[in-house]
């Protein structure tokens, strides 16, 4: 048969549709044959068109057509053609790397090796287009900007024929933000700030993911974070004094998110609590306070005050601290400020405290009377006009009284007689008391009253009544012409002395002093011995009265003489009315020692005997 004309070819990703014209002359039937360098394929048709199916996209074909003569075998010259199937459209676009600047993307696509792909990506708001061809089915896009998304597309080309991806949304990767900086703390916060990342300024969409963890502290592991479209961040529910690490990273279109940025900081510790000042000496105080809540091992404490001429610090780790060469009496405002580390410090706690005045000096104590003692003192050797004093007198360890005075002097009146004071003195300037100085003094013992001496030839006895107040002894001293003959010196629990081996006749002085301390106040009661040794007889003058005659003897040119010594009751009389007198005892003085304390003693007016002597 005749060679048939070229026909005509449709073409498709997997199919050719063959048409062409009967040849001159008889044709029974036609072969179509077509291969792609490979194995061939042919089918026989009756009619002068053919389809041929599952071929593989953008390959180029060799087809022949073959007329076939009447007797079924014999062939005709082949018309042949080469023709290309459509590429296929690429699919699955994808980044298979991403970086700040630069894409890498892949696709699929089924078709032959004679393919290459034009990559196309744009960005409107950039006004930026930029396209590469390639022959595999992957290609890097760089020069791109970050945090921007990209539109994408993948052109397959064959021959004439070309078939473009659907478009696909590409985005890079958000530079990180720019250096974290901590522009505020508190107790329980940190506000962390960044700047905007580099080469993203006006990039939409971007945001800011914040996390934080503690660090080390023993508060239990924990990583919370939140969002903002800010370039700050107000980290809240912390603890006090802690250390965190706060991290953010940008995060730009399709969620994709920068590398991180970090940073560590510590939140304020808490202030201390109950902070006091106590002074310890004239150059010394002590501070004293609580922890802090919520308190760490690692806190420390800065302690400031100021001398007379420069600011002065010290850091301490425990929760006191005594602070040495100070001036004497003068105040000091003291901070205490917990600190967690650098830069992260409490609020200062603050007191104001008094270093300890200069003790007085040179004190001295008088006992002006029996109801008085007279104190003097020198001022401190730091005195300065805001001193005050307080004056103290105690008896037996009780407080009898306290005054505030300005002057360095002070007489206490109203106190006992005879007893010792204990004086306190202490410099004070506001309230801060200075040591003690110290000195005990006694008042002026007060005088015996009703001294009763009585005198017989060699003996002498003497009684008197306690005085008011304190004694603590009795010096009982007798004098013969102004020549001391004996001194006792007796409790305060004996109120009577009998001087013996006197000499008979004769007029001594008797002085009774109270002593309490160095002090002492006496009494002279003048009395005589007797010459002779009288005789003594008891009457009874009924029962509340009692007569003693003293039987004085004969005196030349005169008859006997007597004194009698009437006794009369002051309280019940002697309810048996025996004699007074014990056997062997003097009358009189017997007498007198019964009816010491409750009877009243009424004697006889003083005369003279015959015989020149004194009687009482």
């Amino acid at each position: 048969p005749a060679v048939i004309a070229p026909p005509t070819v449709t073409q498709n990703t997997m199919t050719l549709s063959l048409n062409w014209t009967q040849p001159t002359g008889v044709a029974s039937g036609y072969w179509v044959e077509w291969y792609n360098g490979g194995k061939s394929e042919r089918r026989l048709t009756s009619t002068t068109s053919a389809i041929i199916q599952d071929l593989t996209p953008g390959t180029l074909y060799t087809l022949q057509v073959f007329a076939i003569a009447e007797d079924n075998s014999t062939e005709g010259n082949p018309c042949t053609v080469y023709v290309y199937t459509k590429p296929e459209q690429p699919g699955n676009i994808t980044a298979t790397g991403r970086g700040t600047s630069q894409l890498n993307v892949t696709w699929t696509s089924r078709g032959g090796s004679l393919y290459y792909y034009n990559v196309t990506i744009f960005n409107a708001a950039l006004n930026y287009t930029s396209m590469k061809n390639t022959t595999t089915m992957e290609a890097s896009l760089t020069g791109l900007q970050p945090g921007r998304v990209y539109v994408v597309t993948v052109t397959a080309v064959v021959g004439a024929f070309s078939n473009q991806s659907a478009v696909v949304q590409l985005a890079t990767y958000p530079n990180p933000p720019g250096p974290l900086n901590i522009t505020e703390r508190t107790t329980s916060s940190l506000v962390v700030q960044w700047t905007t990342p580099g080469l993203m300024t006006g990039a939409p969409n971007i945001s800011y993911n914040i996390s934080y963890q503690p660090n080390g502290t023993g508060l239990g592991e924990r990583n919370q974070s939140s969002s903002t479209h800010d370039l700050s961040s107000n980290v809240t529910s912390l603890f006090s004094g802690a250390l965190y690490t706060i991290t953010v990273k940008t995060v730009g279109p399709q969620d994709l998110e920068s590398a991180s940025v970090s940073i560590s900081a510590y939140t304020l510790p808490k202030p201390v609590v109950n902070l006091t000042a106590t002074p310890l000496s004239t150059s010394s105080v002590k501070l004293q306070w609580n922890d802090p809540v919520e308190v760490k091992l690692y806190y420390t404490y800065r302690v400031q005050y100021r001398n007379a001429t420069d600011p002065v610090e010290k850091r301490v780790s425990t929760n006191y601290t005594v602070i040495e060469g100070l001036e004497s009496g003068t105040g000091y405002n003291c901070t205490v400020t917990s600190v967690a580390a650098l830069g992260s410090e409490g609020t200062p706690e603050r007191t104001f405290c008094y270093t300890k005045p200069k003790a007085v000096s040179n004190l001295t104590g008088e006992g002006l009377n029996t109801t008085a003692i007279r104190l003097s003192w020198s001022k401190p050797d730091d005195y300065k006009p805001t001193y005050s004093y307080l004056v103290t007198i105690s008896k037996n360890g009780s407080v009898v009284e306290n005054i505030s005075t300005m002057v360095e002097a002070y007489t206490f009146i109203n106190l006992c007689p005879g007893y010792s004071y204990n004086i306190s003195v202490v410099t004070v300037v506001q309230g801060v008391k200075s040591d003690p100085m110290e000195k005990s003094s006694y008042t002026k013992p007060g005088v015996v009253t009703n001294i009763n001496a009585i005198g017989k030839t060699t003996n002498m006895s003497v009684t008197w009544d306690k005085p008011v107040g304190q004694v603590d002894n009795y010096t009982v001293t007798i004098y013969k012409n102004n020549v001391m003959e004996k001194n006792y010196t007796i409790t305060n629990n004996l109120l009577v002395v009998v001087f013996q081996n006197l000499k008979p006749g004769k007029v001594y002085v008797v002085n009774v002093a109270t002593n309490s301390g160095p002090l002492t106040e006496s009494l002279n009661v003048t009395i005589a011995t007797c010459k002779s040794q009288p005789s003594w007889s008891h009457h009874s003058g009924g029962p509340d009265h009692w007569f003693h005659q003293h039987q004085l003897g004969p005196a030349p040119g005169h008859g006997p003489r007597s004194v009698q010594l009437l006794c009369v009751p002051s309280g019940p009389a002697d309810p048996d009315g025996k004699q007074l007198d014990p056997p062997g005892e003097p009358p009189v003085w017997n007498a007198l020692q019964h009816l010491r304390g409750n009877r009243r003693a009424v004697g006889l007016p003083e005369h003279s005997g015959d015989d020149g002597h004194l009687y009482q």
